[in-house]
């Protein structure tokens, strides 16, 4: 660190006790975490993501019959739950289509990197599908649920004999479903568009207190409910096991950490993995 860093922090202890609070929780829950899950090694034939989706909302809303355990994500973010999920030149898997509506799993990210994710060089499914490319909806500056089960179906009907791997976005901000915030932005594809400034997203508001959390918690909870609709319509056409989970939870604004950041947080990486009895 240069003396032009501590200068700063001079100028904004604020910001200092901010960064502080934040390197000691990342310590203290990465040494708590418990083994992680990886998807890959889980038995099933139909793989739904939930993105951005706690365990505890999910077991309170979800309407869907099965057999629900509690498991740890394997990162408190996408790129992170990506990177240690799909990122290994050990292993390819070819029996498996993953349908994206997530950029961070694309064929862009895979080959050239996004974000903080590097390049693997090449791709490790069959096939990705980027949904997000051509299902993004201006209005609602987000890839709906509907369109993710228009592409599946087509999928699904092409490819009868591969694994699926199916990643709505929802219920990850931007609230669309029947509580909305209309007042912030969309998702952080706008980031990836080069739309820098995000401080109008529903988690900056709320820190900022520009938004009740209570609001925030019901526009979640509409979101998972609004997704969860699209699934249970799914369900029946998808043969096979199908299994339900995240890629990662969101922290609700505890310990004064907002949306899902990169620290080892129980709320981030407590995701939900549910066996579906057939319907």
């Amino acid at each position: 660190m240069n003396l032009q860093f501590w200068l700063n922090m001079l100028h904004n202890p604020a910001d200092f006790l901010k960064r502080v609070r934040i390197g000691i929780l990342k310590y203290y829950f990465k040494l708590k975490k418990p083994k992680p899950t990886l998807v890959m090694e889980r038995r099933w034939d139909n793989l739904i993501v939930l993105d951005a989706c706690r365990f505890d909302v999910f077991k309170y809303v979800c309407p869907i019959r099965g057999h629900l355990e509690k498991i740890i994500s394997a990162g408190p973010n996408t790129y992170t739950w990506v990177k240690r999920n799909f990122y290994t030149r050990d292993k390819k898997f070819s029996d498996t289509i993953y349908i994206s509506s997530n950029p961070y799993i694309s064929n862009y990210s895979f080959l050239h990197g996004i974000s903080s994710l590097k390049p693997l060089g090449f791709i490790p499914f069959f096939k990705i599908v980027d949904v997000w490319r051509f299902g993004w909806n201006e209005e609602l500056q987000t890839v709906p649920p509907w369109e993710v089960n228009k592409v599946t179906r087509m999928i699904k009907q092409r490819y009868p004999d591969k694994k699926l791997i199916i990643h709505y976005i929802q219920p990850h901000h931007p609230f669309i479903g029947r509580v909305r915030i209309r007042e912030a932005d969309g998702f952080d594809m706008q980031q990836l568009r080069g739309r820098k400034n995000l401080s109008r997203s529903a988690w900056h508001l709320l820190q900022q207190g520009k938004l009740s959390l209570s609001k925030l918690v019901r526009a979640y909870v509409s979101n998972l409910c609004l997704v969860l609709g699209y699934v249970m319509k799914l369900l029946p056409e998808l043969d096979g096991l199908t299994c339900i989970t995240s890629d990662h939870g969101n922290a609700f604004g505890r310990f004064g950490i907002y949306s899902h950041p990169n620290i080892e947080l129980p709320e981030l990486i407590e995701v939900p993995w549910l066996e579906v009895k057939k319907l």
